[in-house]
C-alpha cells in the first residue's frame, strides 16, 4: 500500500493518479481509494477506471462504518438499522475517529479482496490518497487510540493489526505531496515529524511538485540586465519584466527545495509545472512518466 498526503491545494490526488498510471505500466494491478463523495459515487467496490490494470474507489464513511458492523455482529439489515439510530449516531459523536478507523480498514483490507470483474488475481498496490496532511494523519493516529481504548474483543484485535500494518516497512509506503513554497514545504517537514513520533516511520518520498522549469542560465539574465539598461520599446521591457519574474520565481522556488533537502531524512523527487486548473488523464500520464522509479517502488 502506498499512503499518500499533503497540504490542500498542492496537487495531491493528480500525484496520487500520476503514481498509479506508472505502476500500471509496470503490470500492476492498482486501485486508487479515495475518502468521501468527491467527484464519483460513493461506493465500497472498485470501479474499472477505463485505464488498463487500474481501478478506482471512493470509499463512503457510512457505507464502509455499515459493513464494518455487518462483520462484527453478522446481520447486514441489523447493521444497516443500527448504523442509522440515534443512540448509535451518539456512540460515533461521543467517539470521534470510529470513521476513520472503519474506512482505513476498508483500504487494508482492500489488497486481499477481488475486483468486481472477479478476477482470481488480488490487487498489486493499493494507493489511499489520505486527504489533507491534519486529516491524513488523524486516520492514521485512529487504529492505535481504539486499539488501546478497547484493549480487547474484536474492535481491539482489528485496530491493532490496522496499526502493526501502518507501522510495517515491508507493507506500506509513506509520501507527502508538496509544493516548493515556504508554507507547504514547513508543513510536510512538520508532518515528516508527525509521523515518526506517531508511528515511528519516516516518508519514504516528498514529491516536490509544480517545479518551474530552468529556462534562462546565468548568461542569459546578464544580458538581459545589460540590454534593460539602453533605450527599448514598452513591449520589449514588458517582455524583460515577465522575464525577470519568471526567473525570480524559479529562483525562489530552489532556495525552497534545498532547504527541504537539507532539513529532511527522506528521498526528495520533484515534477516539473503542468498549467492548467484542470488536469485530466492525459496530464497526469505525462506526469507519469516523469516519475522516478523511487516513487512507484515506495510499496
Amino acid at each position: 500500500m502506498i499512503y499518500i498526503t499533503g497540504k490542500g491545494g498542492v496537487g495531491r490526488s493528480t500525484v496520487a493518479t500520476a503514481v498509479a498510471m506508472a505502476a500500471g505500466r509496470a503490470g500492476k494491478r492498482v486501485v486508487i481509494v479515495e475518502v468521501g463523495s468527491r467527484d464519483r459515487t460513493p461506493g465500497t467496490t472498485p470501479e474499472p477506471s477505463g485505464i488498463d490494470n487500474l481501478w478506482t474507489l471512493t470509499i463512503d464513511p457510512q457505507k464502509a462504518l455499515e459493513e464494518w458492523l455487518s462483520a462484527l455482529i453478522g446481520s447486514q439489515t441489523l447493521a444497516g438499522m443500527l448504523s442509522k439510530s440515534n443512540t448509535f449516531a451518539y456512540f460515533v459523536a461521543a467517539a470521534p475517529g470510529v470513521r476513520e478507523l472503519v474506512t482505513l480498514t476498508k483500504a487494508w483490507e482492500l489488497s486481499r479482496q477481488k475486483a468486481r470483474d472477479q478476477s482470481t488475481a488480488p490487487f498489486d498496490l493499493v494507493i489511499v490518497d489520505g486527504g489533507a496532511s491534519g486529516h491524513g494523519l488523524g486516520m492514521l493516529r485512529t487504529p492505535q487510540t481504539y486499539a488501546e481504548i478497547a484493549r480487547i474483543g474484536p474492535i481491539s484485535t482489528q485496530a491493532t493489526r490496522v496499526k502493526e500494518f501502518l507501522s510495517d516497512p515491508e507493507a506500506i509506503g509513506y509520501i507527502a505531496v508538496t509544493r516548493p513554497e515556504e508554507t507547504p514545504i514547513s508543513e510536510t517537514l512538520e508532518l515528516e515529524e508527525a509521523l515518526l513520533a506517531q508511528l515511528g516511520r519516516a516518508l519514504d518520498v516528498i514529491i516536490v511538485n509544480g517545479v518551474l522549469p530552468r529556462q534562462m542560465t546565468r548568461a542569459d539574465l546578464h544580458a538581459i540586465e545589460e540590454a534593460s539598461a539602453a533605450p527599448l520599446s514598452a513591449d520589449a521591457r514588458a517582455a524583460i519584466a515577465t522575464a525577470r519574474t519568471k526567473a525570480g520565481w524559479r529562483q525562489s522556488q530552489m532556495a525552497q527545495i534545498s532547504r527541504l533537502r537539507g532539513a529532511t531524512k527522506s528521498s526528495v523527487a520533484t515534477l516539473a509545472f503542468i498549467g492548467g486548473t484542470d488536469l485530466g488523464l492525459k496530464e497526469c500520464g505525462e506526469l507519469s512518466l516523469r516519475l522516478p522509479a523511487v516513487v512507484v517502488g515506495a510499496k
